[in-house]
């Protein structure tokens, strides 16, 4: 069957968006959203959104659409925007993505940003492609074949 054959998310877990103050949830093949207005159907997508901007370089503007990550937030519950995401790899083990953002005046600030691939063994450290502290950023160079800051 070919979606055995795709990348796909396996789980996602948010704390701190809108009504979706935590939320751990598993991925299927399909998933149907029932619920209330106001349940958080919407946010759900919307976290989604905020993922594929942050993979394309665009996450400042699609936070700004949606009113700024003050506006965002759980209110009055939330200081910080977590999310983390579980890709499921074919004949590799699942690759971890985490992005952790903060309010910082009128915009926002990335406190923590990692992904992470499982190594062969449950004992072994895993590959980290990005790893991501405040200031403190780097990203695995395949022509290094190590972690670097970026010249840019």
């Amino acid at each position: 069957m070919i979606m055995n054959s795709i990348s796909r998310l396996e789980n996602i877990s948010v704390k701190g968006f809108r009504r979706l103050q935590q939320i751990d949830l598993e991925m299927r093949n399909l998933i149907v959203m029932i619920g209330a207005n106001g349940s958080g159907k919407t946010s759900f997508l919307d976290i989604l959104s905020i993922l594929a901007a942050s993979g394309n370089g665009k996450l400042y503007y699609t936070l700004q659409l949606k009113g700024g990550l003050n506006e965002i937030l759980t209110r009055g519950k939330a200081q910080e925007l977590e999310i983390a995401v579980s890709i499921k790899v074919p004949e590799r083990q699942p690759l971890t993505y985490s992005l952790n953002l903060s309010p910082k005046g009128l915009s926002y600030e990335i406190n923590q940003e990692t992904l992470t691939q499982r190594g062969a063994t449950s004992t072994s450290e895993p590959f980290k492609y990005i790893e991501s502290s405040g200031l403190n950023i780097k990203y695995f160079s395949q022509e290094d074949r190590k972690l670097l800051r970026p010249n840019w």
